[in-house]
């Protein structure tokens, strides 16, 4: 009985300390693992490593499509910045998957 007290005890202290939210905590626990930026390449393989990349630091972490999808746009730079931005009109990114991004 005083175990679960002191759970009891324990998830209400949790709760009431001020926490980030879900949304917030994605993007900086995804910065610190390191992900490249992709600015565009001429070989399919430099971007096959980039994806393989990005998912083996998405499965780590336990992202959801959602999360996946944000935090590649992040990484795009230059010229393929240019182009999501084109590409990106009409779509909705929350209901965007990986796996459609990647086709």
């Amino acid at each position: 009985m005083d175990m679960l007290a002191g759970i009891t005890r324990l998830l209400e202290r949790q709760s009431e300390q001020p926490g980030k939210s879900h949304e917030e905590d994605v993007p900086e626990r995804f910065r610190k693992q390191g992900p490249k930026e992709f600015a565009g390449t001429i070989g399919p393989l430099v971007a096959e490593e980039w994806i393989r990349s990005m998912e083996t630091i998405y499965d780590y972490m336990g992202l959801e499509d959602v999360d996946r999808v944000r935090c590649a746009i992040f990484m795009l730079k230059g010229d393929t910045a240019l182009w999501w931005k084109g590409a990106v009109v009409g779509m909705y990114l929350e209901s965007l998957s990986w796996e459609e991004l990647m086709n």
